[in-house]
């Protein structure tokens, strides 16, 4: 009985050796062949496009709509994981966003015009086509427009916002408390004044004002240097950012 027990315990720690092992070599692989994916700009924009094009068509429709269910949407999961991956991936080869910078105003500028003509196609074809229908030719638009400002924005922040700015350094901070909580509060402010007799604009530009009070003044005082802080960004801020610039190493 004791050599079985042996037995099995090698067995395990073999097999457990064997998958780590293994399980290091597919994700070195893996990244491998990402990075050279993501270093050339055409290659990149073509090939997850392509996923992008094949998961909508597997879906059968040209636009997934936002979830605004407690219970979580099959569709939406499925296509939001995708880019999630990505980012996932990403994060182990961020030496490799300066490549974002080649084409980034191109990349812009074509999603744009893309954009008009889509609409174009829309109102004007004939061919009866609607923003979320199971359209090949608007799923193909989508697919590459999706990409294309991605990259393209991603692009242009890095080689216009890597420079330390005290401003920019908090709202990067903010940004996960302020996207978890903007969302009831867009949903909540304007059903307090949708009977105000104001004109849209007008009611729009205080759901605006009030949720980015909200939101920053909810941080500043209740997450920054809080413990929910640390749950969401992994440590406690302190509420003034200091002077000294962070170097970036891994971008330059």
């Amino acid at each position: 009985m004791v050599f079985i027990l042996s037995d099995i315990c090698n067995f395990n720690y073999v097999f457990t050796w064997f998958v780590i092992k293994k399980s290091k070599k597919i994700s070195n692989k893996i990244t491998n062949i990402f990075n050279w994916i993501i270093k050339r700009s055409i290659t990149r924009l073509a090939f997850f496009s392509s996923f992008t094009f094949l998961i909508l068509t597997y879906l059968e429709t040209s636009m997934v709509n936002a979830s605004t269910s407690l219970i979580p949407d099959l569709n939406t999961f499925v296509f939001y994981f995708f880019f999630y991956i990505v980012g996932w991936i990403l994060f182990k080869s961020k030496g490799l966003l300066n490549s974002f910078m080649k084409y980034d105003w191109q990349f812009v500028a074509f999603a744009v015009f893309l954009i008009i003509t889509q609409g174009l196609l829309i109102q004007y074809s004939g061919m009866e086509l609607k923003p979320n229908s199971n359209s090949a030719i608007l799923i193909s638009f989508n697919s590459i427009i999706v990409w294309l400002f991605i990259f393209g924005i991603t692009g242009l922040f890095i080689r216009y916002g890597s420079k330390h700015s005290k401003r920019m350094r908090y709202i990067s901070d903010s940004s996960y408390w302020v996207y978890l909580i903007h969302l009831p509060l867009t949903a909540i402010i304007p059903a307090f004044i949708w009977e105000f007799p104001l004109p849209a604009l007008v009611k729009f530009i205080i759901v605006l004002s009030l949720t980015t009070l909200i939101c920053f003044a909810t941080y500043h005082y209740l997450v920054r240097n809080t413990f929910i802080g640390k749950f969401l960004n992994g440590k406690k801020y302190p509420k003034k950012i200091k002077e000294t610039p962070v170097a970036n190493k891994e971008l330059s």
